[in-house]
């Protein structure tokens, strides 16, 4: 006969609610729910009742629709929920390993087996490097401007890679420091990448040398350009280049 393990439920509500998992009970599988779609205004925590041993695991079936807006939090045993996974189905896992608790928040596969694309934390908004003589992050030669109707600029992306586009205008030829990329989006070492551009008065297709400066550098974040010798344009419109720290 098959062994059935007792599932208890747990609703996620609009004025949360802490929740006490009895470590002496055979129940070790759970759901998490909402009886309609629901944005709390208060935390939701879930914590044991008693003392666990090595080796005790928890399962959790997440199948609420919550939206959750900052500071609001679902925590499982000290962890907290990514709010991106508020109202997406996934499975919580929590291993005590004799002095605390690995908890892992699993999100369901697509049909490809794939992750689906909102599962994974939003995209930041752009950042513009400024004129010359700005507020940082400012271009660092007077010869460096953005052109085009989008500035040229950077964000992290929810992988955290980092990402630029826009359009760099050179006034003539030169070859230097672009800007200083802040800490948070400084790749781990040096990192060196041809992208394009075009000669201003021909339009004349060209390649840039462009050097980021990891954080092991002497110049940390230092953007550098080199391969130009005439005024030029240099194209960032989809450069997505490596990931923070790597």
């Amino acid at each position: 006969m098959p062994l059935i393990k007792k599932q208890e439920s747990f609703e996620i509500v609009s004025g949360g609610n802490t929740f006490n998992l009895d470590v002496e009970s055979r129940t070790t599988s759970y759901r998490i729910f909402s009886s309609a779609p629901v944005t709390p205004v208060g935390n939701h925590s879930f914590a044991v009742s008693g003392t666990p041993v090595e080796g005790m695991t928890f399962t959790f079936r997440y199948l609420a629709d919550a939206t959750l807006n900052s500071p609001v939090v679902i925590s499982i045993f000290g962890s907290t929920m990514p709010s991106v996974l508020g109202n997406k189905n996934h499975t919580i896992t929590a291993y005590y390993d004799g002095a605390s608790w690995d908890v892992q928040f699993v999100p369901d596969l697509d049909q490809t087996g794939t992750l689906p694309y909102d599962v994974l934390p939003a995209d930041e908004s752009f950042t513009a490097v400024n004129a010359f003589g700005g507020a940082s992050p400012a271009f660092a030669n007077t010869n460096y401007s953005s052109s085009g109707t989008v500035a040229f600029g950077f964000r992290k992306k929810g992988d955290k890679r980092i990402e630029f586009r826009g359009t760099v205008t050179d006034a003539a030829g030169t070859n230097a420091q672009l800007f200083t990329l802040p800490a948070g989006y400084r790749p781990g070492r040096d990192k060196k990448y041809i992208i394009g551009g075009e000669i201003s008065s021909s339009g004349a297709a060209l390649q840039v040398i462009l050097t980021i400066n990891g954080t092991t550098s002497g110049t940390p974040g230092q953007v550098n350009i080199a391969g130009l010798t005439v005024a030029s344009k240099i194209f960032f419109d989809g450069f997505v280049a490596f990931r923070e720290d790597e």
